[in-house]
């Protein structure tokens, strides 16, 4: 049917941008990439001389792309307030990022998500896409 009215993936992406954050994403030249995930990420990873440095990265940059970003499939399943009560929880998490009890909260919340069958795969899609642009960028 695609083919027989002559559209194009990118047309379908457009379609779907209103309710799904990947295909927003990629239609409008991948805003919380280039100007939440990417920087984040690269700025910690460039300012850090841990060992474990791109773990943390990768963490910090999935919760501050879920603390200001709803996950939309948490929202398609759930609907809009599960997901941005998700992102406060998210956002209220990283305010102990330099805390002891950092990792304890990120435990904590990593369970939350799994006894409610939370699973916030647009923000892991969006943190991938981030730290790839940051590999392209370091010429990795």
């Amino acid at each position: 049917e695609l083919r027989a009215n002559n559209q194009t993936m990118f047309d379908v992406l457009e379609i779907s941008a209103g309710w799904d954050r990947l295909a927003n994403e990629l239609t409008n030249k991948m805003p919380v990439c280039f100007e939440i995930g990417y920087p984040r990420f690269s700025n910690f990873w460039k300012s850090s001389d841990d060992v474990d440095v791109i773990n943390k990265a990768t963490v910090l940059t999935f919760m501050t792309i879920l603390s200001q970003i709803p996950d939309t499939l948490i929202s398609r399943k759930y609907g809009n307030e599960v997901a941005e009560d998700v992102s406060k929880k998210a956002s209220e998490i990283l305010e102990f990022k330099d805390d002891d009890s950092f990792v304890e909260k990120l435990l904590e919340f990593d369970d939350y998500l799994y006894d409610n069958k939370l699973n916030p795969g647009t923000t892991a899609d969006l943190t991938a896409a981030s730290i790839f642009l940051s590999y392209l960028d370091d010429n990795f």
